[in-house]
This record gives C-alpha cells, structure tokens and sequence, in this order.
C-alpha cells in the first residue's frame, strides 16, 4: 500500500522534472551554451567532442579519454545542480562510433527509484485478481 504512494510522488517527480526541463530549453540561455538537447522521454543529451590537442597528442592514453570527456561536463553538471536535477538523474556516457573515440554522447535520464515493469506488472495482477474475486464472490461463497 504504501509503495504505491512512493510511486505516485515518484510520477509527480518526474512530471515536475519534465516542466523544468520544457522552461529551460525555452527559456535559458545556459542551456543553449551547453548544447543540451532533449528527446521525447525527455532525456538530455549532449555530444562532446575531443579537442586536436587530446585526439592528436602521442603522449596522451586512449584509457584516458573517458576521464576527460568528464571533465569537460563541469559546466553541465553544475548547470544541472542549480536546477536541483543532480540527484535524480542519471548519466550515460559511450563513444560515437564512426569517430575513432574522439566524440561522446552524453546521456542524463531520470533515475525512476520506485516505478519498474515488474512493479507495474505486479500491480496490473493485484488489481485483476482484486476484480475477479469482487465479480466471482457469490460464486466462491456457495462453493465454500
């Protein structure tokens, strides 16, 4: 019982998430300077790409470019912390392919804690099986 008002102030959550983000790609200059973009699932996303003095450098790791990619993402991840975003988001960081690791896409989803499938699936069961006794409960009493 008390799992699903977790869920419902989880959804509530994330509806205000969506709100903020739909303000700030409308209305933020620092939003456009970081180059973030949203999808439909109101996923941001940015690409950053390698500069020549990381891609061309001999003396610079292939393991390390991940590392710096990273550091690159100080001024987005601080923007993200003024809106108050950083603790339900979650970051996915992979290279683009086709650009020998010189360019990363750089993924920010909300962290969903409570609501899952299996949740759902779960509580679709509960409700049908609540139903079918409320619609077969004649039934079951004359069996019993």
């Amino acid at each position: 019982m008390f799992r699903i008002l977790k869920v419902i102030k989880e959804i509530r959550l994330y509806r205000e998430y969506r709100k903020i983000i739909r303000n700030e790609e409308l209305n933020s200059p620092r939003w456009s300077r970081a180059n973030l973009r949203r999808d439909w699932v109101y996923r941001i996303y940015t690409v950053i790409n390698l500069p020549p003095q990381v891609t061309m450098s001999p003396d610079f790791p292939e393991d390390s470019k991940p590392s710096f990619v990273i550091s690159e993402l100080k001024p987005v991840n601080e923007y993200l912390k003024y809106l108050n975003l950083e603790e339900l988001l979650t970051m996915g960081i992979e290279p683009i392919e086709g650009t020998q690791n010189n360019s990363w896409l750089i993924v920010y989803q909300f962290l969903f804690r409570q609501l899952s499938w299996l949740w759902i699936f779960s509580f679709l069961v509960q409700i049908t099986l609540i139903i079918l006794l409320i619609a077969y409960w004649p039934l079951l009493i004359s069996f019993f």
